[in-house]
């Protein structure tokens, strides 16, 4: 039987599972910080499209977009299911007003 959140989710068109799957090996390398996820980096994506042969100035810009959405994505959905994680301390040196 499989969990809800799998019944209800979307289907991905067929043009779309090479981003999909960019977006997968580039989050399997992902780098975390003191305390939640670093967005994957423009310089990741770069490497990524040169690697895979990818070309065309449209396409490559094409990737970046929707790799950057799903990781907003990501980054969100991981900052709601971890509140603690995504926010400085309260004793915190950045959180204090000056």
């Amino acid at each position: 039987m499989k969990p809800l959140a799998l019944l209800s989710r979307p289907k991905l068109r067929i043009t779309d599972v090479p981003f999909a799957d960019a977006f997968y090996a580039l989050h399997a390398s992902r780098t975390f910080g003191a305390a939640a996820p670093n967005p994957i980096s423009i310089a990741e994506i770069w490497a990524f499209v040169s690697f895979q042969g990818i070309a065309s100035r449209q396409e490559r810009s094409e990737y970046l977009r929707l790799i950057q959405l799903l990781d907003q994505v990501y980054l969100g959905h991981w900052a709601d299911k971890n509140p603690s994680s995504s926010s400085p301390n309260k004793g915190s040196k950045n959180n204090k007003k000056s």
